[in-house]
């Protein structure tokens, strides 16, 4: 997953969300992250979120998503 980054687009969000990730021990240095992705817009912007900290903060993780077909739709 390849998007168009800048710095300092995110921003506005980042801080506070690596301030709860660090607050309440959610990710730590090593661990890998992967996202359940439905496919729907809360999925996909929480491994955008994860992508852009992955990058531009100094919490060092690694990140997979995860699409599971189930049935037929």
């Amino acid at each position: 997953m390849e998007l168009a980054y800048r710095k300092t687009h995110g921003r506005w969000f980042a801080t506070e969300v690596l301030r709860t990730v660090r607050r309440y021990h959610l990710i730590e240095t090593g661990e890998e992250v992967c996202v359940g992705l439905s496919g729907g817009k809360d999925s996909v912007t929480l491994l955008y979120i994860l992508r852009y900290l992955q990058r531009y903060s100094p919490l060092r993780f690694r990140l997979s998503a995860l699409h599971l077909r189930t049935a037929d739709y």
